[in-house]
């Protein structure tokens, strides 16, 4: 028999005499079984920190544990914790996160109300609050307890030799350190699929809603309170939430609903069982030192047909009569949108950050990725949806005026094309960068192309569905300097007068509105 503790206790659990107890106490030299919760000791050095291994999560009923997560063991590498339990559940985000206020005012409050000394922050992966949950419990220095669930591999979880091994490879955290928070680890088991420990307890009836993501049921089974921070109706986390009201052993809990920012409740809360309480913060009145580069609503002025309204408050640099609206011929469009995920150059904490504590730079909109442009004088270079890997900028030849009609959502790329906010460079400043037009073709005529060529190639359809020659694409290969390049080389385009107004503030290039329609 293997004599290290994991695989010692891997075989032990295929053995139908295994002790029948609730938990094991892992350390260097023995394993050992007991029917009682451990308490949890730290020990002088990491390496004398017993790890325990749970059937089922340790603050419930094995009988609750089995119906809520079915028959799964839990790894503590660091021991089980003592502290009161808070979790911290929410519905799917939109994916622009900058657009989620309210939701992250929330996480800050509750985290920061929250008790360093008594209280945990519970995170689970696969989750939608997970991420954002567990950064703002290390900004502001609050214990962390991480449950990980295990991985699949082609499509099918890992076997309970494989979860055994990981396990094994988990060293207790370095209790020593000072200045972080403590971040208390458990690793999910794949469900026991062996011989029952108690078998009159493996038989109980499964939860109704064993087919909802597990990550969602064990952020409420782990739970000593729970806020809800958005529920939609008839979705996971309210059925999930259902289940819990329903629970004979849970219920008494403490359930948190948030209330929007004037203060409504939640819709899916009409119906959910009785047993959860409003969770009502107030606004805090304040002008977000963001709000300036917000999207504006289109102007209710009425330009002329086919013209373009041209903002000129700060002094500008001469500039001729040409832009993308007068002379399109001559000009070529790169246009940009609202920033999902990080800032280029940015890390991914670096972006919670910004979107939990609200800095200028949570504001991910196409203003405000216009104004990075601006303010850099760049043009960053990229490889998505580029055959080979090649960084290049894309620009287009469509006119500015045909930009409205143009505007389309594609779903494979799950993102708007045509976007009325960008950057216009005369093509013959371009040409002078080495810019070239896209060869359009079938995947068979990549491999024709000279190594030279390949960054400009771009298949003619998506799937038979998108015509991608209609882009008329022009590509750069590497970034857009746009510092090297005259003043009157360089138009904004932007989305309406009062964006124009605003961004005329913060650069010396023409400015002007993409036109409302197209120019006769």
């Amino acid at each position: 028999m293997a004599s290290d503790p994991v695989s010692l206790l891997a075989a032990l659990m295929q053995n139908k005499d295994l002790p029948q107890s609730r938990y094991c106490l892992v350390s260097r030299e023995r394993i050992e079984f007991t029917a009682d919760m451990p308490a949890r000791t730290t020990a002088a050095t990491s390496s004398d920190v017993a790890a325990v291994v749970s059937r089922g999560i340790p603050w419930i009923s094995e009988e609750c544990s089995l119906r809520w997560l079915g028959d799964r063991l839990l790894y503590f590498p660091d021991g089980i914790s003592d502290r009161r339990r808070i979790s911290i559940v929410s519905s799917r985000l939109r994916q622009r996160l900058d657009q989620e206020v309210w939701w992250f005012d929330l996480l800050r409050t509750l985290v920061l109300q929250s008790d360093s000394q008594t209280e945990t922050i519970v995170t689970v992966s696969q989750t939608a609050a997970c991420a954002a949950a567990f950064r703002a419990a290390q900004l502001f220095a609050r214990p962390i307890i991480h449950f990980s669930l295990p991985d699949d591999v082609a499509g099918s979880p890992p076997s309970m030799t494989e979860w055994m091994q990981m396990c094994q490879q988990q060293n207790p955290a370095d209790t020593s350190v000072v200045g972080i928070p403590e971040v208390c680890r458990v690793f999910v088991s794949p469900e026991w699929s062996g011989k029952p420990l108690h078998s009159d307890a493996c038989q109980a009836s499964a939860l109704p809603g064993s087919e909802l993501p597990l990550g969602d049921r064990v952020l409420i089974a782990a739970s000593s309170r729970i806020y809800t921070l958005s529920v939609r109706p008839k979705g996971v986390v309210s059925r999930v939430l259902e289940l819990l009201l329903n629970d004979a052993e849970l219920r008494d809990r403490p359930l948190l609903l948030a209330c929007n920012a004037n203060g409504e409740l939640p819709s899916a809360a009409d119906s959910l069982p009785a047993g959860w309480v409003a969770w009502l913060l107030q606004p805090f009145a304040y002008e977000s030192a963001a709000s300036e580069p917000a999207t504006f609503p289109h102007s209710s002025a009425s330009p002329s047909e086919g013209c373009a309204s041209v903002i000129e408050i700060a002094p500008k640099a001469e500039t001729s009569a040409s832009d993308p609206v007068c002379d399109s011929d001559n000009w070529l469009l790169h246009w940009t949108r609202a920033k999902l995920g990080p800032w280029p150059g940015e890390s991914h904490d670096d972006f919670l950050d910004a979107m939990i504590l609200q800095t200028e730079s949570a504001d991910h909109s196409a203003m405000a990725t216009l104004l990075r442009i601006i303010s850099d004088r760049r043009l960053a270079a990229s490889s998505e949806g580029i055959r080979g890997g090649h960084a290049v900028v894309s620009f287009t030849a469509v006119s500015l005026s045909e930009f409205r009609d143009r505007r389309v959502f594609r779903n494979h790329r799950h993102r708007f094309d045509f976007e009325p906010w960008g950057i216009g460079i005369c093509k013959a400043a371009l040409l002078g960068l080495g810019a070239r037009p896209v060869i359009y073709g079938q995947t068979g005529d990549w491999l024709k192309l000279g190594p030279d060529e390949r960054s400009l190639f771009q298949k003619a359809t998506e799937a038979g569905a998108t015509n991608n020659c209609a882009e008329q694409e022009w590509r750069v290969v590497g970034d857009v300097d746009l510092s090297q390049l005259p003043a009157d080389a360089i138009c904004v385009f932007v989305e309406n007068v009062e964006a124009a107004a605003v961004v005329a503030r913060h650069t010396v290039w023409k400015v002007i509105e993409t036109p409302q329609q197209p120019r006769s």
